[in-house]
């Protein structure tokens, strides 16, 4: 497919749907800046202005797993005037590439989180051509996964920095989750060549441990002085029921923050004889492309969960040409992130179907998590054309609704490469959440 541009003014930037992002309380924030710890301006210093103008949201729809949402965008989409043919033509993949480079280089955006994936590519418009530096921009509608985290979330984060004041831990692509001594209930602070924050139980707090938390608050930083950021930040709590070191299963070849998964992956990648005619940067974008296709395509594996987004290509191996067609095979090794949850973990998914039984919840790309009305202590199946579950306090389970709940198995089913997953509302801070 190529798309033709035409002369027209420059693109239109308007922003159609705004999200509110929860922030910290003033106490919180004031109670962090008292705390010694190191470089304390890096967390709360103000933000300034958002750079992301020229990106406008047509449709918000979350799927409200913890930290998901998936987005539908319209973005303008530059194209330098020596990419165009003579005929004023250009490919759709070159179009995707400067997309897919563009995301990468913003990383996050204040009201929609850290950009994860492209999941699906909508439509191309006519060009239009920019006067003054000859570019051509293309709207492009696409969909696209992100990452963000809102207050009140029970998440997991790895422990990267130990001070005697607290920790920060890692949870997904968020490298600062601050937990504060104060939020540490029973923790004494133990100082040495390896610091840790022991109890009365011996469990510990040190580097590498994973720690299940409250989030208290988050906060965006769209820069530190003149460096920009574009990072996401957040206060964390042990106050509560199941919060602290946990024990997760794995390997040491993955490293695991909440659902999702960081993993070094293998790859083979086929080349079409056609297309080498490319070299050097071209060439490598179009191994990019067909290995974005042909991950996105694999769906999801037994081990790794669902495969979510390529982060970096590592390595590119000397290419083989096949026989019978002249394409080329290139192996290559690159970094993604995958999502998959285990047992013990307390998630948030939405409900979207109601049965006497139970209730079917959807977690991001899961969609078959089913509650059962043994795992719903209190709540009685109401009937009715929009049935639903509801307890003594008029809490209701119903279409819609977002439930936190805690795994209590997952099933991978080989035929349909997916997982389903049963879950309960036994436990506290647990069942529907506003």
């Amino acid at each position: 497919m190529r798309t033709r541009a035409f002369s027209s003014s420059g693109p239109t930037t308007e922003t159609l749907i705004r999200i509110q992002v929860n922030t910290c309380s003033a106490a919180y924030l004031q109670e962090l800046q008292l705390l010694d710890v190191l470089e304390p301006r890096m967390i709360w210093d103000n933000s300034g202005e958002s750079i992301f103008s020229d990106l406008f949201i047509l449709v918000m729809f979350m799927w409200i797993t913890g930290m998901f949402s998936e987005v539908e965008l319209l973005r303008d989409v530059a194209v330098l005037a020596e990419n165009l043919d003579r005929n004023g033509l250009v490919s759709q993949r070159f179009i995707m590439t400067r997309l897919l480079e563009d995301l990468l280089k913003e990383k996050a955006n204040k009201d929609l989180g850290y950009f994860l994936a492209v999941t699906s590519l909508k439509s191309i418009g006519n060009g239009k051509l920019q006067d003054e530096s000859g570019n051509v921009f293309f709207p492009v509608a696409f969909k696209c996964r992100t990452f963000m985290p809102f207050r009140g979330e029970v998440l997991e984060g790895v422990v990267h920095h130990i001070y005697r004041f607290g920790v920060f831990l890692q949870c997904g692509p968020v490298k600062y989750a601050f937990l504060s001594f104060r939020k540490m209930p029973n923790y004494s602070y133990v100082p040495g060549e390896n610091p840790t924050f022991v109890n009365d139980q011996l469990a510990k707090i040190e580097n590498g441990v994973v720690v299940r938390f409250l989030v208290l608050g988050v906060r965006w930083i769209e820069k530190r002085g003149e460096i920009m950021k574009r990072d996401f930040v957040m206060l964390a709590s042990l106050e509560g029921e199941s919060l602290g070191p946990i024990s997760l299963s794995g390997t040491d070849e993955i490293d695991l923050y909440k659902m999702f998964l960081k993993v070094q992956l293998p790859w083979n990648i086929i080349i079409p004889a056609e297309s080498l005619e490319s070299n050097g940067l071209m060439l490598q974008r179009s191994m990019i492309l067909r290995l974005l296709d042909d991950f996105a395509s694999k769906k999801a594996s037994k081990e790794l969960g669902y495969y979510l987004a390529v982060t970096t290509l590592d390595n590119i191996g000397e290419g083989k040409v096949r026989q019978n067609t002249g394409d080329v095979l290139f192996p290559v090794r690159f970094s993604g992130i995958t999502f998959k949850i285990f047992r013990g973990e307390i998630i948030e998914g939405v409900v979207h179907k109601v049965l006497k039984h139970g209730v079917f919840l959807r977690c991001g790309p899961i969609e078959n998590i089913y509650l059962s009305n043994m795992k719903m202590p209190d709540y009685r199946y109401v009937p009715g054309e929009d049935p639903e579950f509801m307890n003594d306090k008029l809490s209701k389970i119903k279409k819609d609704v977002v439930v936190r709940v805690i795994v209590l198995g997952t099933k991978w089913l080989e035929a349909e490469r997916e997982f389903q997953a049963l879950v309960s509302l036994e436990g506290d801070y647990l069942g529907p959440v506003s």
